[in-house]
């Protein structure tokens, strides 16, 4: 996906890719609540196991805790707001940029038209490795911090907002889920 700006295309037969990762199609069929088909989705994962890097990874990401959604819940019921769900799509690739020590090159799914010896040299992690989820989590968390949320103490993943010393907002970030 080029407007994330994730990748740059690379002729594997002048590159040297020692970090090369193939990957391939997810379908996931979602339902409604009676188990009645809504649509398919369809997503191209890589292979984070054949990541030659993956022992010098942090990998660690916090997500929020159940009793720090329940005190988000208790917040919006005392002060009387509404409680929005946002799933965010392409999260995973919307992260920080890689070290300039990662390197990863990666195989392009055949649908995207590309010659077979095109592959995708990442500057930025994608479904399926290891390191995406704490990369998205330290935009996301960057991004909450830069517009004056404050993290809590006790759920790391559980911030407040205060404009003039009134509490005016409160969010749960879950993986790739921001309550």
């Amino acid at each position: 996906s080029q407007e994330n700006d994730i990748y740059d295309i690379v002729d594997m037969r002048k590159t040297h890719c020692p970090n090369f990762i193939t990957g391939r199609w997810v379908l996931t069929i979602k339902r409604d609540k009676e188990g009645k088909f809504l649509k398919c989705k369809a997503r191209w994962v890589l292979r984070g196991f054949q990541d030659k890097q993956k022992q010098e990874l942090q990998t660690d990401s916090p997500t929020s805790t159940r009793p720090g959604f329940r005190l988000q819940c208790q917040v919006a019921s005392n002060l009387g707001y509404d409680i929005t769900h946002i799933d965010l799509k392409t999260a995973f690739l919307q992260g920080e940029k890689f070290d300039p020590k990662r390197a990863i090159v990666c195989q392009l799914p055949p649908e995207a038209g590309l010659e077979h010896w095109k592959a995708a040299r990442l500057k930025r992690a994608a479904y399926g490795l290891n390191d995406a989820p704490r990369l998205w989590w330290m935009a996301s968390n960057g991004a909450l911090v830069e517009l004056n949320w404050v993290a809590t103490y006790s759920d790391r993943c559980l911030y407040s907002l205060k404009v003039d010393g009134k509490l005016v907002g409160v969010v749960t970030i879950h993986v790739d889920d921001l309550k």
